[in-house]
């Protein structure tokens, strides 16, 4: 992961933002938003697709975020289309933007401040402007539209977007300084890439018409046109997707082009280069399919579960919930849990992962919490450095200049009585967006405001048994677990699995790499001391702010246990861990103080990352991988899986973080959609991950 620099920016007499590195002004001088307008939406004839367009979404991508004027100028227009057309079937933008050097919040809201016109969603990017890391952000605006910003180097950002085998981008806006300025911008090598990630209904825009950048789009596989640009610019280029039709000669293609006045590349040479491409990117033994269609049966009654529902039933989906007990009766109905990142000084897909996801839940439950009730406080968090090798730690974190400031703040041991409520008697780590969440009533709040949407049918104490494929749907066979038990049997045409460590359980699924972690939260009554607790305190345990008088001590970890039956010695084990690590509080942390326990069944992984996408048979990655897992090469086509059959598992103790962000991830990959991470953490996570590891150890 590597540091993010910020934009040198100044502003000319008349308020332009100009870049002292390019020494180039970010929009016309003229008129930027009209620039905007002109270049990118009518040049992609952005307006007169959408009216016939037929699908849910429509995907725009960017090459230079800037001011993120083009941005907030399609954010308006896709407003005031979808006001003009509310039956439309298309209800969601998905924007994707790529930025090497970002404007600093400060600067941003500068630039943006003359355009009181889109100011409803300026404000609300200012507000979400992610850290400055390395890698995408995905922030929405009211639900309908959702931007993908990629910070970082576009040379070695854009190959990390994944393509889903079939585009995903129905119109480019290539944008950035002038290529005089900042020929690294206009290179061969992101034009392959915009032809990679374009529909076959993809067109593109630019404001230049330099004849490098023409003759490098029609070699990547574009049909470039020249019209008028902007103001005093004598020309601009725009264009389309070559449509690469086997059957037709590449002579009679040149010259019917040559009479439209059109350029174009040789479509079979294209075909044959774009192949290559993706073939080279795309890693094959980690496939996404996306979903038969909009009825969906997701299995479990959790976290997860709920989330995936929410952001299917966004997109259309109706839900049908089937959960083995009563909602968030497994390690999703504890009292109180912390959201905060697992943060590691290296910097690797584990740290991205959980980086990303906590930035993305804080929005995302602050965005549900103004459609329904449900206890969250955003109260802040406190990673004490309760020993030596965390103190190091906490240290060397503090020293890694790829952090954003804004993510922590260093609390010394002075000043903690100043932060938290409380003098704990150490330095630690401030996470000021952090806090807690008392998961049963988010999930029982966000399931009945499906079921008034009309999206969700529940049913609760039936149990998933058997699962089957039967004519093209899954045919599933249940069992009811209260009063007689009796057989229900469902059909569904995609069916989420998303009950926690049970989710190894069936057929399909005993490959996958789940293990069950048995953990036990104590809940203490509150005392005129603890009572003046603001943060969450975590150490190897953590310690909640008092909620309806009680404070949440945990937790227990064991590993391979499933019994979630109360123990005394796991409290007991509970206090003496607050007490070895918060000894100023210990005449608090005795058994009297008990008020009751919960113990629960965590979904663990052995890498500590979730596990989200397709499931694949285990003959497939027996049979098709044997090649690979010997060392061979990878096979050319995506390996089999099982179709529309999906799992969002593995979430751990942390998750309250980081499964809104997988839910969204699983919920744009049954869509078709762009998908928030990037290739490398869709590998990552991809279910196929442990069996592909066992294979190449010889063990599978």
């Amino acid at each position: 992961m590597t540091k993010i620099h910020t934009a040198s920016v100044e502003f000319n007499q008349n308020g332009t933002p100009v870049s002292t590195k390019f020494d180039d002004v970010y929009f016309s001088t003229d008129d930027g938003l009209a620039e905007s307008r002109y270049v990118f939406q009518q040049g992609n004839k952005l307006n007169d697709r959408w009216q016939t367009w037929p699908y849910h979404h429509f995907t725009i991508a960017e090459t230079g975020f800037g001011t993120g004027l083009n941005f907030l100028a399609v954010c308006q227009a896709f407003t005031q289309f979808k006001q003009q057309n509310p039956n439309s079937p298309l209800k969601q933008l998905n924007f994707i933007s790529f930025e090497k050097y970002p404007l600093c919040k400060t600067d941003l809201a500068k630039a943006l401040a003359p355009w009181q016109m889109l100011s409803c969603w300026s404000e609300q990017l200012i507000q979400n402007y992610p850290y400055l890391v390395e890698g995408i952000h995905r922030i929405e605006f009211d639900s309908q539209i959702k931007l993908d910003l990629w910070f970082g180097d576009i040379h070695t950002q854009l190959p990390q977007v994944a393509d889903n085998q079939t585009g995903i981008v129905d119109a480019w806006f290539l944008d950035g300084f002038a290529p005089s300025k900042n020929q690294a911008m206009w290179h061969q090598n992101i034009f392959n890439h915009m032809a990679r990630l374009a529909s076959k209904n993809g067109h593109f825009a630019t404001f230049t018409a330099a004849g490098f950048v023409k003759r490098g789009l029609v070699e990547a596989g574009f049909v470039v046109n020249k019209q008028k640009g902007f103001g005093r610019k004598r020309e601009m280029l725009l264009g389309h997707k070559l449509q690469i039709n086997t059957n037709e000669s590449s002579i009679s293609h040149r010259n019917k082009n040559r009479q439209n006045k059109t350029t174009t590349a040789d479509p079979h040479s294209n075909k044959v280069a774009q192949t290559k491409l993706k073939q080279s990117l795309q890693p094959t033994p980690y496939p996404q399919m996306p979903a038969k269609s909009k009825q969906t049966c997701i299995i479990g009654g959790g976290i997860a579960a709920i989330c995936t529902a929410l952001t299917l039933a966004e997109r259309g989906h109706h839900i049908h919930l089937i959960c083995q007990s009563h909602l968030a009766d497994g390690a999703s109905g504890n009292r109180q849990g912390a959201i905060y990142p697992l943060v590691q000084n290296e910097l690797n897909r584990v740290t991205d992962c959980h980086l990303k996801s906590y930035q993305y839940a804080c929005q995302f439950y602050q965005k549900w919490r103004r459609r329904f009730e449900f206890s969250v406080d955003f109260c802040g968090v406190v990673q004490l450095a309760f020993s030596e090798k965390m103190q190091k730690r906490q240290q060397a974190l503090l020293a890694n200049p790829s952090l954003p400031n804004e993510l922590f703040d260093h609390v010394k041991q002075q000043e903690m009585e100043s932060v938290t409520g409380i003098n704990f008697p150490h330095n630690g780590l401030y996470f000021p967006q952090g806090g807690w969440l008392n998961p049963t009533s988010f999930i029982k709040a966000a399931v009945k405001y499906l079921q008034q949407t009309q999206q969700l049918t529940l049913s609760t104490h039936t149990q998933l048994i058997y699962l089957n494929r039967q004519q093209n749907n899954w045919r599933l066979t249940c069992q009811t677990t209260h009063d007689k038990p009796e057989t229900q049997v469902f059909e569904a045409d995609n069916v989420v699995l998303a009950q926690g460590w049970q989710v190894s359980h069936l057929p399909q699924t005993t490959h996958l790499a789940i293990k069950p972690s048995r953990g036990q939260v104590s809940y203490l009554q509150s005392n005129k001391t603890l009572n003046q607790l603001t943060k969450v305190i975590c150490h190897k345990g953590y310690l909640t702010p008092q909620w309806q008088n009680l404070h949440s001590v945990g937790a227990t970890f064991k590993i391979d246990q499933t019994d979630a039956k109360i123990s005394e010695e796991d409290d007991n084990a509970n206090l003496e861990m607050h007490q070895t690590h918060t000894p100023n509080i210990t005449g608090w942390l005795t058994d009297k103080n008990v008020d009751s326990s919960r113990a629960s069944i965590r979904a663990t992984t052995e890498d500590r990352l979730p596990m989200i996408g397709n499931v694949s048979p285990i003959e497939s990655l027996q049979t098709e991988l044997n090649g690979f897992a010997k060392g061979g090469r990878l096979p050319q086509q995506p390996i089999s899986i099982y179709p529309n059959l999906y799992v969002i598992a593995g979430l751990g103790s942390r998750g309250l973080t980081n499964t809104p962000l997988m839910a969204e991830s699983l919920a744009a990959i049954m869509q078709n959609e762009s998908i928030p991470l990037s290739l490398d953490t869709i590998t990552a996570v991809h279910p196929n991950r442990f069996a592909i590891r066992t294979m190449k150890r010889g063990k599978l």
